[in-house]
Order: structure tokens, then C-alpha cells, then sequence
């Protein structure tokens, strides 16, 4: 069945009288069994999770000297 631009509905594995948009018909593949690929997806999945820590510890720090600058601020004009 043709969805809305032009995606395919399918129904869903999930749960019973629901359909899910996908851009074509696809299905997963099975999880692997080899232990070196797995450790591959491990240490690709490790490296975006360390990417995303490094993005929320800059934004802390940077939150953090806001505030400092806006205490020296409060503590200048009082």
C-alpha cells in the first residue's frame, strides 16, 4: 500500500492493526554472530558515544563560564 510521499506501509511486526512507513520494502538483516565484526559495531558505537560526551562536556563548559561571567557581573554591580 502507497503511503504518503510516496512510502510503502507495511504492517508492523510490533503491534497488531499498526503500520510503519518505510522508504522501501526491507528487512533486517539477522544480528551477527562473528565476534570481529561485532567488535567493530562495539568500537564504531563507542567512538560516537565518545564524540557525544565531547559535545555535552564542551557545552557544560561553556554554560559554566557563562554563569561565572554573570556572578562577576552581579558581584561588580552590587
Amino acid at each position: 500500500m502507497q503511503g504518503p510521499f510516496g512510502y510503502v506501509l507495511t504492517p508492523s511486526n510490533h503491534k497488531e492493526n499498526t503500520v510503519s512507513a518505510i522508504p522501501f520494502p526491507y528487512g533486517a538483516s539477522p544480528p551477527t554472530t562473528d565476534a570481529a565484526e561485532r567488535v567493530r559495531e562495539l568500537e564504531i558505537q563507542a567512538r560516537r558515544f565518545r564524540a557525544i560526551i565531547a559535545e555535552q562536556d564542551a557545552e557544560l563548559a561553556k554554560r559554566d563560564k557563562l554563569i561565572n561571567e554573570l556572578i562577576t557581573e552581579a558581584a561588580d554591580k552590587a
